[in-house]
């Protein structure tokens, strides 16, 4: 997946400028209940994602780039964006994913308009160190492992889940590569889970069919 977009015009303006260069794309549409107790037509919210070979994440971007500085929106006196503190913009250009392209493109030209310049090579400087810390593999934590031994003991297909969730979980990345997302630690632990699960699972098996084998 490459953006989600809550707008069916937004999501068309990417799509057009795909198509004019010749860009392979998935679109697809979510429909979600914003309540799913007090479920009504009028309460469904609808997204789209774009989804993109991973290959053409980089391409896209700078594509993207050079059309909203057509834009010029960013310019205009009522542009949202011009309340923001320079450390707020800052951060937008720390979390460019985060944020609609024209935002960072807007948020990188009120910073220079106001003495503090940020060049092309710093806000990818800026993406790629965040690129780093996405990277790095999470830790579990104590309490979640040992929610996770519990139901491998006594419920073996939740521990089953939960191993496999720790063991092979992956984190999508803004340049659309694929990392795990626990450390080997956690994904040790993750793999003690799945084991412990289907032993006991077999156990709950043979006990059953030995118990129904006993009262007939």
């Amino acid at each position: 997946t490459f953006s989600r977009y809550e707008s069916e015009t937004l999501l068309k303006n990417i799509t057009d400028l795909l198509d004019h260069h010749g860009i392979l794309y998935k679109t697809v549409k979510f429909n979600t209940a914003v309540d799913e107790v007090y479920l009504t037509m009028n309460e469904m919210m609808t997204h789209y994602t774009l989804s993109l070979m991973a290959r053409d994440f980089v391409k896209v971007n700078a594509l993207l780039k050079e059309d909203a500085r057509r834009q010029n929106i960013y310019k205009e006196s009522d542009y949202y964006l011009r309340g923001l503190s320079n450390q707020e913009l800052v951060e937008i250009l720390e979390e460019p994913d985060q944020w609609h392209i024209v935002d960072v493109v807007g948020a990188q030209y009120l910073l220079d308009e106001r003495g503090v310049t940020y060049t092309d090579d710093d806000v990818e400087l800026m993406r790629l160190h965040k690129m780093i810390q996405l990277r790095r593999p999470k830790t579990a934590s104590r309490s979640n492992l040992i929610l996770g031994y519990l139901l491998s003991i006594c419920l073996g297909i939740l521990g089953i889940s939960m191993g496999l969730y720790y063991l092979n979980d992956k984190t999508v990345l803004p340049n659309g590569r694929k990392v795990l997302t626990f450390d080997r630690q956690s994904r040790a632990h993750g793999l003690r889970m799945t084991q412990i699960s289907i032993v006991w699972s077999i156990v709950g098996i043979i006990l059953a069919f030995t118990l129904n084998y006993l009262l007939l």
